[in-house]
């Protein structure tokens, strides 16, 4: 589960896997004496900072579809 946070984090960046990563990480940081604990915070962390990247994204563009219109004339 920690390696899958890491690489959903890193990927989520690009697509919208960080949903993954954050359901991975936190599944990963729960276990006890888990030698991996690290790259499951860090998996989580850059899903959390992926999740919110793709919100503010999703909003700017719906934001500027609605002020400039769907179709704009050519």
């Amino acid at each position: 589960m920690e390696v899958a946070s890491l690489i959903c984090g890193i990927l989520g960046f690009f697509s919208p896997l960080s949903i993954l990563a954050i359901i991975f990480g936190a599944i990963g940081m729960g276990r006890k004496d888990n030698p991996k604990r690290g790259m499951a915070i860090a998996g989580f962390v850059l899903g959390v900072v992926g999740f919110v990247a793709w919100a503010i994204f999703i909003v700017y563009f719906v934001q500027y579809k609605q002020s400039h219109g769907f179709y704009p004339s050519l």
